[in-house]
């Protein structure tokens, strides 16, 4: 069973425990886009600064545009239902997969 004790010396303030490596600013602020009341100015702010580096949502989007265009089966084609296209969506959804789980695998 887990004891807990409720001393001073074990009530550490958050950001200044010493057994991280890393603290974050608090408290944690998050997207502006979906603040009430509204911040226009400050959600165009913050949509530009994440879109506009590589970072992981961009180049999901990119890859996702990419295959789209390139690898994906025609909107005539996918009009019927046909075990040929689902296979191919299939592969290339498994080839991505594997693709990144082999990139992550080999980066680690």
């Amino acid at each position: 069973m887990l004891q807990t004790s409720d001393t001073a010396a074990d009530q550490i303030p958050a950001g200044k425990s010493r057994e991280w490596n890393w603290h974050p600013a608090l408290p944690i602020s998050m997207s502006p886009v979906f603040d009430v009341p509204p911040q226009p100015a400050a959600a165009a702010r913050w949509l530009i600064g994440t879109w506009t580096k590589l970072s992981p949502p961009v180049s999901h989007m990119i890859f996702a545009t990419l295959a789209y265009l390139f690898l994906w089966p025609s909107m005539t084609q996918m009009q019927d239902l046909q075990v040929s296209w689902v296979l191919q969506i299939y592969g290339i959804n498994m080839g991505a997969a594997v693709l990144l789980g082999t990139s992550l695998h080999l980066y680690l």
